[in-house]
């Protein structure tokens, strides 16, 4: 840890501060005092990585924000999130310089890759040589503008429903149109394509957790429930399409109450 987050046990040890040593008392009425609940979804998904942060596409890595940050145990420490982000990003790196090493001598697929490398810098340059379309601006918030009807996070089955099917209208009438005028309105061209996989994504999950827990609170399904929904939602690339399902969660340590109860706020345990 005084390696990875060198900074912060700088400014630990100014303070005389140490936290290997005894114990410390965490703030857990933060939470309660901001309003915020939080929970097992709280940290809001993110790219599913095993403990070296790989993916289940080969050679292919997530840290961060980028991926999922289940509770791991530098969450609090040296400041929210950054703590994960840099024990990630340690990992991460040597996972990929051992990936790179072992895979440096085998045979890969030179001209299969080159092809789609080719096929990818032409499907981008379509934004640059449209005559005439749409700005990223303006697809942006009409996608946005889908999102007016469910009510920020808490919402009803109905209105997420509404909120796909306009999202799926953006998607066939206003994308196609997507036009950049330059290399920067290209930039956020390919961010306008992320944020609608992103936006479909979360509609869909919402939909599928039937219940109110951390910062999801549903209308139609007010209580949190441990009896069906103690479960990650998983989002995974189906054909052109996605496909959402759930894991349960493991609960080797901490046994939650399998029963249906009002959401909690101020506890990481719910």
């Amino acid at each position: 840890m005084r390696r990875v987050h060198p900074e912060h046990f700088a400014a630990y040890r100014i303070a005389g501060f140490d936290l290997f040593k005894g114990q410390h008392e965490r703030d857990a009425g933060f939470f309660e005092r901001i309003n915020i609940p939080t929970g097992t979804c709280s940290h809001a998904g993110g790219v599913k990585i095993d403990v070296h942060c790989a993916t289940n596409v080969e050679g292919l890595y997530a840290i961060g924000d980028n991926a999922c940050g289940p509770h791991q145990g530098t969450h609090p420490y040296g400041g929210t999130n950054l703590a994960f982000c840099l024990t990630s990003g340690n990992r991460a790196a040597k996972s990929v310089a051992e990936f790179v090493s072992a895979t440096q001598n085998s045979s890969l697929p030179d001209r299969e890759i080159l092809d789609q490398g080719r096929e990818h810098i032409e499907r981008l340059s379509t934004f640059l040589t449209r005559d005439k379309g749409l700005d990223a601006d303006k697809v942006t918030y009409n996608m946005q503008s889908c999102f007016v009807n469910i009510k920020a996070i808490t919402s009803r089955s109905e209105y997420l429903q509404m909120a796909i099917r306009e999202l799926e209208k953006v998607k066939q009438e206003d994308y196609p149109q997507l036009k950049a005028f330059d290399y920067h309105d290209l930039m956020k061209a390919l961010g306008v394509r992320s944020m609608m996989v992103l936006a479909e994504g979360v509609l869909k999950s919402i939909i599928c957790r039937e219940e109110s827990r951390g910062v999801v609170a549903r209308e139609d399904f007010p209580m949190t429930d441990n009896i069906n929904f103690l479960k990650w939602v998983v989002v995974e690339k189906d054909g052109a399409g996605m496909r959402v399902f759930t894991e349960d969660v493991p609960t080797p340590i901490l046994q939650a109450p399998r029963s249906k109860y009002e959401p909690t706020e101020g506890s990481d345990l719910h």
